[in-house]
């Protein structure tokens, strides 16, 4: 497969590591398409692992969404950037970005909520953000969800 680094399928969810940032979103458009991860997976950078892990479910996100996930993860690089999502269960996702400034956390939040970034969600499923920041009283949470769409 193009742009990956490994394919894994044990006993239930699929995870793919991609080669870098770049091939995130063509190897989840590509890999959506098999029968392994019809339901979903779970798609890491190697060298990003630790910061970097989007958990895809297509009756949860759209394409809008994964890239997205993908841009934020360029635009904040120190930044851990996931999308998570439970592998039982409903599987709806919940996109966390942590390390960031407070300001980086708001303008985040801004972007988030923006009207345009409602299509990161499908419809009746809003994708919801969690943006961590440290101040000086200590960690701060902003929420919200994608385009600022209500369920």
């Amino acid at each position: 497969m193009p742009g990956a680094s490994g394919v894994f399928a044990g006993l239930g969810w699929p995870s793919a590591e991609a080669a870098t940032l770049n091939d995130v979103e063509p190897l989840v458009a590509a890999l959506s398409s098999t029968s392994l991860f019809a339901d979903g997976g779970t798609f890491t950078v190697p060298s990003l692992r630790e910061h970097f892990r989007l958990v895809y479910v297509p009756a949860f996100t759209t394409m809008d969404g994964v890239r997205e996930v993908v841009s934020v993860a360029r635009d904040y690089p120190d930044a851990e950037v996931l999308l998570e999502a439970p592998t039982a269960g409903p599987n709806q996702p919940t996109f966390s970005v942590a390390h960031l400034t407070p300001d980086e956390a708001a303008r985040l939040a801004d972007r988030s909520s923006a009207p345009e970034m409602a299509a990161a969600s499908v419809p009746g499923a809003p994708l919801e953000f969690v943006l961590t920041s440290l101040t000086e009283q200590g960690t701060d949470s902003l929420t919200g969800t994608f385009g600022g769409v209500t369920g």
